[in-house]
């Protein structure tokens, strides 16, 4: 046993002969310290752990007693026997009734026993416990804990991340906002989305993937203003990314700016030729000249003298990976970087041509966006329905916002069948469109 040489199992069994020994005479703190020294070589050894933290307790030493026995609560738990640590809990809590952290634990593991009234008992003595200089602080914690057992209450999530706010818990705040935007996202809950994505780049403005999908949520509500203020950092972030130039290709078609846009697409397709992508290259030319036909270079790269594309409308959905061409195809060459591009302001600061100011921008900066009584704004169909003032909707009376109340009818509703047939129309009508491909993954989900 000298040195720092792991114990044997011999030196195991005389210690534990050796703490038995001074038990039986009363010396408790002299078995204290043989059984330190078994936890102290084998931390997983809860029986030693669990033999210590009695022995504490017979030496009227409760705090150290306590923080053993929550520890090896603890370690039942990571390993999944919820019974054994909620047995464990219970001594702790009976040695200290205060002990917010105890309760907090038999809340929820009671509540994963289906034992609910308990749970609640427990969760409302966490929070009575939570008082002093770190009772707000307390309190969080222990609303965290009750929200691990409910993860789609985003209301409540909504709340602690407004309250780890308060507090400058910035790090705290931006996890529960993120859970809570990317399950909006994942809902297709557009405008909440979007409040909820905002609130977040305000407290991590660099956040690049979030401004990239607020961007493009904006440019499916035909909000490019908005979408261009999110994809300047994207941009900045990831010049090469074609997701984030197809959405700025869309977005300053949307503005009317097809010179700009052109100017992107042209950028695309010479990405992809140096990635061999000889389809999507060529897919670029052709939005070209349907943006404008007398484009030279495009009709050179693409082998056309005319395109029946004239006149028509064009919406650019994000680019998405795509599985690599056969390297058989016969591969045109592509012109070298544009001057277009290379003049491209993608600086952004031609703000007038762009069309920044007034409300462009709606990124929130009022800590108490969020009202108190943010549940009884809850939409139990819909994910939130949050109103915050100032902010602007989107056009309501378009025709594909008209279509997708009546497409989300049959989704919300469970009609599978009348929900296909009728998305199999709106992509015809709209082409694929960011909110009807997000409709289309929801209804995969359902079959």
């Amino acid at each position: 046993m000298a040195g720092d040489m792991p114990l044997t199992s011999v030196d195991k069994e005389k210690l534990v002969a050796s703490a038995q020994r001074h038990l039986k005479r009363g010396q408790v703190k002299k078995a204290i310290a043989e059984v330190e020294r078994l936890v102290v070589d084998d931390s997983n050894d809860l029986r030693a752990r669990l033999e210590l933290a009695d022995l504490y307790e017979r030496g009227n030493e409760p705090k150290r007693a306590v923080t053993v026995y929550i520890e090896a609560a603890k370690h039942y738990e990571r390993s999944n026997f919820g019974l054994k640590a909620l047995a464990v809990y219970l001594r702790a809590t009976n040695l200290d009734p205060k002990n917010r952290e105890a309760h907090a634990a038999l809340g929820r593991l009671y509540a994963e026993q289906g034992m609910f009234a308990e749970a609640a008992s427990r969760f409302q003595t966490a929070l009575d416990c939570a008082t002093g200089a770190d009772a707000a602080r307390a309190r969080l914690d222990v609303t965290s804990a009750m929200l691990e057992l409910d993860p789609d209450n985003l209301g409540d999530r909504l709340r602690l991340a407004e309250g780890y706010s308060a507090l400058g818990l910035r790090a705290e705040a931006l996890a529960e906002l993120r859970s809570v935007a990317l399950a909006l996202d994942e809902r297709a809950a557009e405008s909440d989305f979007q409040v909820v994505a905002e609130r977040l780049l305000w407290h991590k403005p660099d956040d690049f993937e979030i401004a990239r999908s607020l961007a493009a949520s904006y440019i499916a509500q035909e909000e490019p203003q908005r979408a261009l203020a999110k994809l300047k950092m994207a941009f900045e972030a990831k010049p090469r990314d074609l997701e984030i130039l197809g959405l700025l290709a869309e977005a300053f078609n949307q503005l009317g700016q097809v010179h700009k846009s052109v100017a992107v697409l042209k950028e695309m397709a010479r990405i992809y030729d140096e990635s061999g992508l000889i389809h999507e290259r060529d897919e670029c030319y052709t939005r070209i000249l349907m943006l404008d036909p007398n484009d030279k270079s495009a009709r050179d790269a693409i082998g056309e003298t005319s395109t029946e594309a004239e006149g028509q409308t064009l919406e650019f959905a994000p680019e998405s990976s795509r599985v690599r061409p056969s390297t058989s195809r016969s591969k045109r060459p592509a012109p070298e970087a544009s001057d277009d591009f290379d003049d491209f302001d993608f600086d952004f600061d031609d703000e007038d041509e762009i069309g920044f100011g007034g409300v462009a921008e709606n990124t929130i900066v009022d800590d108490a966006f969020i009202p108190d009584d943010v549940r009884e704004h809850l939409d139990q169909e819909s994910a939130l329905s949050l109103v915050v003032p100032g902010a602007t909707d989107g056009p309501s009376t378009s025709a594909l916002q008209e279509d997708l109340r009546e497409l989300d009818f049959y989704i919300n509703n469970g009609l599978v069948g009348e929900a296909a047939g009728l998305l199999h129309e709106l992509f015809n009508r709209h082409g694929r469109h960011p909110l009807l491909e997000r409709r289309e993954q929801q209804l995969s989900g359902m079959r």
